[in-house]
C-alpha cells in the first residue's frame, strides 16, 4: 500500500533530487560524530574529503631498516577492503587536526603519537570515492604494540593501497631520511 507522503524518486527531476537532498542533509544530526561508511561514501563523491594521513616512520636499531607504520582495513570495508594503508581519516565538521590524530591514537594506531610535522600533501581527484585531499604528516609514535604492524620500506605488504605504495609512502621515506 502506497502512502500518499511516498516520492517518486525515479521521476523526479534533478531540480527536485537535489531540493530533496538538501532537505534530507539539513536533518543529519551531529556530524561532528560521523556520518556513517554508507552517507559518508555518497557525500564523498560530491566534495572535496581533506584527509589528514600519519606516515609514521622509525629506524630499526637492529637492523638499521628504515620502517613505516601500517594498518589492515576491514575486509568487508567498502574502500580497498583487507589492504594494508597509512593511518589517516576525514577530517569532520568543526574539527581541528588534532582531533584527527587523537580518533587516529584511540580508534586505529593504538599507540600515541609523540611528534608529527606537516610533510606534504597528496591529491587523488580520481580516488573510487570521490576526491580526496591529503595532508601527509612524519610521525613518530610511541614505544609498544598497537592495532598496525611495522613494515621495513623495502619488504611492504603485497595487499597495499596503490597510492600509498607508489606515491605516498616513498614521499615520506624520503623526507624522513
Amino acid at each position: 500500500m502506497e502512502s500518499k507522503n511516498s516520492i517518486d524518486i525515479p521521476n523526479l527531476s534533478q531540480e527536485e533530487i537535489k531540493n530533496l537532498a538538501v532537505l534530507l542533509l539539513n536533518r543529519v544530526l551531529h556530524p561532528e560524530k560521523g556520518l556513517g561508511r554508507e552517507l559518508f561514501n555518497a557525500i564523498a563523491r560530491l566534495a572535496v574529503t581533506l584527509t589528514p594521513e600519519a606516515a609514521c616512520l622509525r629506524r630499526n636499531h637492529q637492523t638499521n631498516d628504515v620502517e613505516i607504520y601500517l594498518i589492515q582495513r576491514a575486509l568487508d570495508d567498502t574502500a580497498y577492503p583487507g589492504q594494508w594503508h597509512l593511518p589517516g581519516s576525514a577530517m569532520r565538521p568543526q574539527e581541528e587536526i588534532d582531533d584527527v590524530f587523537k580518533r587516529l591514537e584511540n580508534n586505529e594506531i593504538g599507540l600515541k603519537i609523540l611528534s608529527k610535522k606537516f610533510a606534504f600533501h597528496f591529491n587523488n581527484p580520481k580516488e573510487e570515492r570521490g576526491h580526496f585531499f591529503s595532508l601527509v604528516y612524519l610521525c613518530i609514535l610511541d614505544e609498544g604494540v598497537g592495532r598496525g604492524e611495522w613494515f621495513a620500506l623495502g619488504q611492504l605488504p603485497e595487499n597495499i593501497i596503490e597510492h600509498h605504495k607508489k606515491i605516498v609512502i616513498p614521499e615520506a621515506a624520503r623526507l624522513f631520511q
